[in-house]
């Protein structure tokens, strides 16, 4: 179950990580691609890992939708995406725009993804922690559910050794009985005149 598990997170996460990748540099997320782009070549690629990526960001969105934090009517703000010339004014405020020029994101920085990644790893770990707890749990109970099945099977044993030897004990002291009632009526009784 483990190793199951940490299969899916990693495959979860490749997926989004390179969602996220192919999204900050693939300019059909803002607008249409142009046909000689790398990412209208290799669309059957990139696209199907959108469209997985956007079922696992499905949770995430959603409680973002819930806490107010999505705006569809600002598609261009910090949810879900950002566009490039955004982010790099954004950057600048903090004087750190020159290290986030737009020609480095051709597309859109998409923050579900790596909120989601995120996410992922707090599920991964909070399911880790279930998982141990609860099989330790159950493991404690499988061997106290062993242990007093194996007390009992043995009590019933030593009861069932105890019952036999008092039967035996009981078949002797009847026989012992029969032969000292013959030994007796031998003793007091002539064979030849009775």
């Amino acid at each position: 179950m483990q190793k199951f598990k940490e299969i899916v997170v990693t495959i979860c996460q490749v997926l989004l990580w390179l969602t996220f990748l192919f999204g900050i540099n693939d300019p059909g997320l803002l607008h249409t691609r142009p046909p000689e782009s790398l990412y209208s070549v290799y669309a059957f690629l990139i696209d199907p890992i959108y469209s997985v990526s956007s079922y696992i960001i499905q949770p995430v969105s959603w409680m973002a939708h819930m806490m107010g934090l999505y705006h569809p009517e600002k598609i261009g703000g910090w949810f879900p995406m950002t566009s490039a010339v955004k982010f790099n004014a954004f950057m600048g405020t903090f004087g750190l725009g020159a290290f986030f020029k737009p020609s480095l994101f051709a597309g859109a920085i998409i923050w579900w993804v790596p909120l989601t990644s995120f996410c992922v790893s707090v599920f991964s770990w909070g399911f880790s922690e279930f998982y141990e707890r609860i099989r330790n749990w159950a493991w404690n109970i499988i061997i106290e559910y062993a242990f007093h099945r194996k007390k009992a099977r043995v009590y019933q044993e030593v009861l069932d050794k105890k019952t036999a030897d008092l039967e035996r004990l009981n078949n002797q002291y009847r026989v012992l009985a029969e032969e000292t009632h013959t030994l007796k009526d031998s003793v007091i009784t002539d064979e030849l005149t009775s």
